[in-house]
């Protein structure tokens, strides 16, 4: 999923995502059979960056997707809690 992404909050290990606020991202599921024990994985890709994220809590508003994970920076092995807001990006078919 294409979608704008804006930090709405982070702690101290995460604060490297906000370097990327008002970017276009993509966010996709490592996971594309999902299953009951399948764990909450996904790649947020920003320009030539993938970060690992683990979803913890994920919502719907208006025309919003907030999740709250725990992101990690694999170049730097840094890491932290994180509540991200996307707008999605339509794409027509």
């Amino acid at each position: 999923m294409k979608a704008v992404l804006n930090v709405e909050g982070s702690n101290a290990g995460a604060k490297f995502l906000e370097e990327f606020n008002g970017k276009t991202v993509e966010f996709n599921s490592l996971y594309k059979d999902i299953e009951i024990n399948s764990p909450p994985l996904a790649n947020l890709i920003v320009d030539d960056n993938v970060f690992s994220f683990q979803l913890i809590d994920i919502r719907f508003i208006d025309d919003y997707i907030f999740i709250c994970g725990f992101v990690m920076n694999e170049k730097t092995k840094n890491g932290g809690k994180t509540l991200i807001k996307l707008k999605p990006i339509a794409t027509l078919i």
